[in-house]
């Protein structure tokens, strides 16, 4: 079974914010900071999971130009 962060990523954000945050003492002022530091964290995660396949095809883009360019230097110099 796979565990896939466009799954996991909002359940473990409803779990704390559903959960712990209220499980919590509200003298404990840290750790709900942190908590809320957290929930907040994983739905960044969450929206910019949606974007990263761009960014890596991106990436590859950028690596297979710059193998283009290198075979091309090569090349031109055997």
């Amino acid at each position: 079974m796979e565990l896939r962060p466009e799954f996991v990523l909002p359940v473990l954000a409803k779990t704390l914010r559903d959960i712990v945050l209220p499980a919590l003492d509200k003298d404990h002022e840290v750790a709900q900071d942190q908590t809320r530091l957290a929930i907040a964290f994983l739905e960044v995660l969450d929206a910019q999971f949606a974007v990263l396949p761009l960014y890596d095809a991106d990436e590859l883009n950028r690596y297979i130009d710059f193998a283009r360019k290198v075979r091309a230097a090569i090349a031109s110099h055997v």
